[in-house]
């Protein structure tokens, strides 16, 4: 259909600017500045990303009253002006890759619940996911899984729903009952969890757990033991295909 395209190719574009911005992060502030000056653009001040960030929060909430059909354009319209703005926010880069990724999720949602189209939906919950893991935002990336649980059931994927669900929470189990045997200096035991908790991470490219695992590893790796040897192993294999 003609729509299912033009999400595909819309869907390549943000991830362009995503990348982007992926790439500014570590990109000297003097610099940005410079440039946004020469290309003749804008900087945006705090003031303006507040009202974005409240017209980004009052899509769902209209979302509960509103038909879906009603919401679907105006929300894509407000992620591409989020697109948009995105190489000239600055210090607030964050703040914009995460609205860019709640609208992704919601549209998703909408195509998947209301309109039936759950390719379409796929890539906008790719956008979310994506935005999500830039940030390291555990609440954005738990709201993905939760959308992609969505899409998975809608679209008759039951499988790939119990996987999502339990990643979002499983994962998370994991890695409190690593952090507390540990604690404990039962040191197998955690990182025994730790891995459990690892092999999900593989697969949601959860930013914050993957942190939370790493300073784990940084507390055991000195007492080298099979179980502490391995995980150090699969974190590094994780490493390498990031």
């Amino acid at each position: 259909m003609q729509h299912r395209w033009f999400f595909a190719q819309a869907t390549a574009t943000v991830v362009s600017v995503l990348d982007l911005l992926g790439r500014q992060a570590d990109a000297d502030e003097t610099a940005s500045r410079m440039q946004a000056v020469r290309a003749g653009r804008v900087r945006l001040d705090d003031e303006t990303f507040t009202g974005l960030e409240q017209t980004t929060l009052g899509y769902p909430r209209a979302y509960r009253s509103v038909s879906a059909f009603a919401l679907l354009g105006p929300a894509y319209g407000t992620m591409n002006v989020l697109v948009e703005l995105a190489p000239d926010a600055g210090e607030h880069r964050n703040r914009i890759v995460s609205m860019i990724g709640q609208m992704g999720g919601l549209i998703g949602v909408m195509l998947t619940l209301d309109v039936g189209d759950h390719e379409a939906a796929k890539h906008c919950l790719s956008i979310a996911a994506r935005a999500a893991q830039q940030i390291g935002d555990p609440e954005l990336m738990a709201f993905t899984l939760g959308c992609r649980a969505f899409h998975a059931a809608y679209s008759g994927d039951d499988l790939a729903c119990e996987r999502l669900v339990d990643a979002a929470t499983v994962h998370t189990a994991h890695i409190d009952l690593a952090e507390g045997f540990i604690r404990d200096r039962s040191l197998d035991n955690g990182a025994a969890h730790t891995i459990d908790a690892l092999m999900i991470v593989a697969s949601t490219r959860h930013a914050d757990s993957l942190r939370r695992v790493e300073a784990l590893y940084d507390i055991v790796k000195a007492t080298r033991t099979p179980a502490v040897r391995s995980l150090g192993e699969k974190l590094i294999e994780l490493k390498a295909t990031a």
